[in-house]
C-alpha cells in the first residue's frame, strides 16, 4: 500500500526548481545595472573626449584667424575703440567674433561639441541671429604675440575666486584663485596660447597657465578676459 507523502513531496519540488526564486531574479537585475553603468560611463567619456578633441581644432582656428594677415585682431580692436570697449563690457562679446568671420570656416568653429545639451548652440551664419549664445571660448584683451606664453583664448566656462565668470570683462590678477566650472568639459579645459598651440589642462593646470603667463612678462600683471 502506498503513502501520499512521496507524490506530495515530487510536487513540492518541482515547484521549486520551476524559474527563478526572488534572491537570483535580484542578482540578475543587479548584473544588468552594473553592465548599463559601464556602459553609460564610457559614452559619457567618449563623448567628453570628442568634445575636447574637436575644441583644440576649433581653438586652433580661432588662433589662426586672430594673427590672420598681420592686421588688427579683435583685441587690439578693443584696447584702441572706446566704443568697442564699452560693448566688450556690456557683453556683446559676439561683435568681436563677428569680426572675424572672414578668416573662419563658419560659426562652427566658435562652438563647443558639449555645449549642445544647453542652451548654446552653433549659428547657422554670421549675419543672421549671430549672438554670445552661439560663442564657446572668452579671448584674452592682454596677450600680445610678443609673448607666447600669455593665454590667448581658452573655453568660456572659467570660475575666478569662487564665483562663474559672467558674460563681459572678468579680470585675472595674480591673486586670483581661478579653475574650471562643470559646464562644457566637466572640470577639465582647452587653452590656446599666444604661439598658437593648444592645451588641455585641470582647474590646477589652468591656474599654473596665468602664473606662468604672469611671469612671462614684467609689465603684465593682469588679463581681462572677454567672456561670452
Amino acid at each position: 500500500m502506498f503513502s501520499g507523502t512521496p507524490i506530495m513531496n515530487a510536487h513540492h519540488t518541482r515547484h521549486r526548481t520551476s524559474g527563478f526564486n526572488l534572491i537570483e531574479l535580484l542578482v540578475i537585475i543587479g548584473a544588468i545595472a552594473f553592465l548599463a553603468a559601464m556602459v553609460i560611463g564610457a559614452l559619457l567619456s567618449a563623448h567628453h573626449k570628442m568634445g575636447r578633441i574637436l575644441c583644440v581644432r576649433n581653438l586652433k582656428e580661432i588662433g589662426v584667424a586672430l594673427r590672420s594677415e598681420g592686421g588688427q585682431d579683435p583685441m587690439q580692436v578693443v584696447l584702441t575703440n572706446n566704443e568697442t570697449m564699452k560693448l566688450v563690457t556690456n557683453g556683446s562679446a559676439y561683435l568681436l567674433w563677428q569680426s572675424l568671420s572672414n578668416h573662419l570656416r563658419s560659426p562652427n568653429a566658435l562652438h563647443c561639441f558639449d555645449d549642445d545639451n544647453r542652451p548654446r548652440k552653433a549659428a547657422l551664419s554670421f549675419s543672421q541671429g549671430f549672438s554670445n549664445d552661439n560663442i564657446s571660448y572668452f579671448f584674452n584683451l592682454d596677450a600680445p604675440a610678443t609673448y607666447p606664453q600669455l593665454i590667448l583664448s581658452g573655453d568660456r566656462n572659467v570660475w575666478v575666486d569662487g564665483l562663474a565668470a559672467q558674460p563681459g570683462l572678468q579680470t585675472v590678477t595674480t591673486n586670483s584663485v581661478i579653475g574650471w566650472t562643470q559646464d562644457q568639459h566637466v572640470r577639465v579645459g582647452n587653452l590656446l596660447m599666444a604661439d598658437g598651440s593648444c592645451m588641455q589642462v585641470t582647474s590646477n593646470g589652468l591656474k599654473m597657465a596665468f602664473a606662468e603667463a604672469f611671469t612671462a612678462s614684467t609689465n603684465i600683471t593682469s588679463a581681462r578676459l572677454v567672456i561670452p
